[in-house]
């Protein structure tokens, strides 16, 4: 009488047939941070060229489109700077952010170890902008699945091959994999095909083109050279 336990593979397979099942295409997009500094071979590179320390990854979960940020630094500042300048672009592109939702996990750099509602500086940003923001439940990092599992690939397919000569050949070659993994790189979990593909078949007049120009930020730089100017 008692059911088999399901494998976490299984678990993140329900979770995405539920949300592809609960929401449209470029509506819902969930945000994480993956630490880079832990990784050997990238290690070395991260050292001698001063290259980031941290990603900040955003993914669509219908079609599984990535778009990166990278980061020294894992704060607040990063993750508010970041999430703004997507959600302009989403808006650029012809969404209407009214119909956006965010969701990250309770970290800090999401205001999620803030108590008071008034205090949730990422969370207002976003609200701001006109989109919606959920945190998942704690201790459930896998309703953050599907962006954990980019942090996988990434790392095995990226950051344990790539050879790195200086801060502009990183970023140079990062702009690269986000382009192939966007337009080329097919997904066993989303029937074998590419996100620029599943959104072209979902949505055959929406100008995709606009909405995969956006290449990885530098959020050091933005930070020094605008955030701190504006300040």
């Amino acid at each position: 009488m008692v059911k088999p336990k399901k494998r976490k593979h299984q678990k993140k397979k329900d979770l995405r047939e539920l949300k592809a099942k609960l929401y449209k295409p470029l509506t819902f997009f969930e945000m994480d941070v993956k630490h880079l500094y832990d990784i050997p071979n990238y290690y070395h590179f991260m050292i001698k060229y001063k290259l980031p320390k941290y990603q900040y990854t955003i993914r669509e979960i219908r079609s599984g489109a990535m778009f990166l940020a990278l980061a020294s630094e894992c704060n607040l500042i990063n993750s508010i700077n970041f999430v703004n300048i997507f959600l302009n672009h989403l808006k650029n592109s012809g969404i209407d952010l009214s119909q956006v939702i965010i969701q990250t996990d309770n970290g800090s750099e999401f205001s999620g170890a803030d108590k008071y509602e008034k205090n949730k500086g990422f969370v207002h940003s976003i609200k701001n902008m006109g989109a919606q923001h959920v945190f998942i439940p704690p201790r459930m990092s896998n309703f953050n699945s599907d962006v954990e599992s980019v942090h996988n690939t990434i790392e095995n397919e990226f950051y344990d091959l790539e050879y790195f000569y200086s801060k502009y050949n990183f970023f140079s070659k990062i702009s690269t994999y986000q382009f192939y993994y966007n337009f080329f790189r097919k997904n066993s979990y989303k029937n074998w095909k590419e996100p620029v593909t599943l959104i072209k078949q979902w949505l055959p007049d929406f100008d995709y083109l606009s909405f995969f120009c956006f290449f990885p930020l530098d959020l050091d730089f933005i930070f020094n050279n605008i955030f701190l100017r504006k300040g």
